[in-house]
This record gives C-alpha cells, sequence and structure tokens, in this order.
C-alpha cells in the first residue's frame, strides 16, 4: 500500500512539475540546485580544477604540433585546384570557431573521456561475448585482438564523422572528390580536420582556462602566419 502511495505522489510531483513548466513563459531552463554542498563535489573540485588547466595546456601543445605540420600538409598535394584549396582551409577555420563544431567537439570530448576510463571493462565483457559465441559456433580462432581493435577504431571513426559533418570544407571535398584524386582528397581532409581543431584550440579551448593572453596571442599568430601565407599576403 505505502509503495502504491509513494508512486502516486511521485507521479502527482512529476505531472505538477511538467504543468508549471508548460505554463511557464519566461522560456528559460530548468532551475538546478547546486552541488556545493554535496561532500562528493567538494571530493572532486580539485580533480576538475586540474583537468581544466591540464586540458588548456593541452591545447596549446596541440595547437603548436599542428600548425607547425600545416605547410608539409599542402605539400602533399599534387596540382591541386588553389582556390579550392583556399577555400577548404577558410572553411575549416571558421568551423573551428563555430557554435556547431564547439558543441560536436564537447560530446566527442565526453565520449572519450567515459571510454577511456572505462575501456578495458567494456571491451574485456564484449571481447568475453564475442569470445563465448564463437567457441558455441565450433570456432577455435582468438577473436579478443581483432575485436577490441575494431570497437576501439569503431567509436573512434564515428566520433571524427560527427566532427566533420561540422566542418563545410567536407562537403566541398565529397563534392570534388573524385576530380581532386584519391590522394589529394586524402591530404586535404587531414588539412581541414587538423585546421579545425588547431582553429578551435586557440578559439575554444584555450578561452574556457586560466590561460595567459600572451599564450593565446601566441597560438593565435601560429594560425595566423599560416593563412597569411596561403593568401600570399606579408605574415
Amino acid at each position: 500500500m505505502r509503495k502504491i502511495i509513494l508512486a502516486s505522489t511521485l507521479v502527482s510531483t512529476l505531472v505538477f512539475s511538467l504543468a508549471v513548466a508548460g505554463c511557464s513563459s519566461s522560456g528559460k531552463g530548468p532551475v538546478l540546485a547546486s552541488s556545493a554542498g554535496q561532500t562528493n563535489y567538494a571530493v572532486h573540485y580539485s580533480d576538475e580544477l586540474g583537468a581544466s588547466a591540464k586540458a588548456v595546456t593541452d591545447a596549446q601543445s596541440r595547437e603548436k604540433t599542428l600548425s607547425g605540420g600545416f605547410a608539409a600538409r599542402v605539400d602533399e598535394l599534387k596540382k591541386p585546384d588553389w582556390d579550392r584549396v583556399q577555400s577548404i582551409i577558410d572553411d575549416s577555420d571558421a568551423a573551428g570557431r563555430s557554435a556547431d563544431f564547439a558543441d560536436a567537439h564537447a560530446d566527442a570530448d565526453a565520449v572519450r573521456d567515459f571510454w577511456e576510463r572505462d575501456k578495458d571493462a567494456i571491451t574485456g565483457r564484449v571481447v568475453g561475448n564475442v569470445q563465448h559465441t564463437t567457441k558455441e559456433a565450433g570456432c577455435t580462432a582468438d577473436v579478443a585482438g581483432p575485436t577490441a581493435f575494431a570497437l576501439n577504431e569503431g567509436i573512434t571513426k564515428q566520433l571524427q564523422k560527427r566532427l566533420r559533418s561540422k566542418n563545410e570544407a567536407f562537403v566541398t571535398i565529397e563534392r570534388y572528390r573524385t576530380s581532386m584524386g584519391p590522394q589529394n582528397a586524402a591530404a586535404l581532409e587531414k588539412l581541414a580536420d587538423d585546421i579545425s581543431q588547431a582553429s578551435y584550440d586557440v578559439n575554444v579551448s584555450m578561452t574556457l582556462g586560466p590561460l595567459s593572453a600572451n599564450a593565446q596571442s601566441s597560438a593565435a599568430s601560429n594560425c595566423s602566419a599560416f593563412f597569411a601565407a596561403r593568401q600570399g599576403t606579408p605574415k
């Protein structure tokens, strides 16, 4: 009886909350209670601060590495349409600073964090199930390695696909893939990935933590130098 009363109360509370939300004309999102008073929040607070600072430092390092390799990516191209290459460069730079790309990147980062933390446990269960199924089918082959690789590769490729869907440069690459040729298309895909990531690091990642203005300015100039060189303007 108590369970029925409790369930009824919970349902009534939920219905009331939905009604209030539906009648509200403010258009604002839900009001969430602060977690600051919870023990778990205090325990992990310093870890979160450390992770935030590390993310900015990692973004700095990654941007320098990526921007330092832009010229080598361009050198891989064989007699391309340079106007089209310029368009791909510009679109990738714009994508990295866009809200859609930032949202997709935040989702991808969350998935990567989860996967890195729980990969061994999840992979172990999947491999165990696959091994059991193949054994029942009379197969004695060891499928652990291929299964683990396929699982990790599948997640990586899907995250890449999602980020690329937010970069207009890949629409251009796909549209002209045949005329570009497989080598140029592959090189431009890598270049577009690198530029959009570097642009995101400079315009988004480095603004989310305690990064000095000088450091951010230095990172931005690394990208600007490449774009200026491609446009034939003074660095």
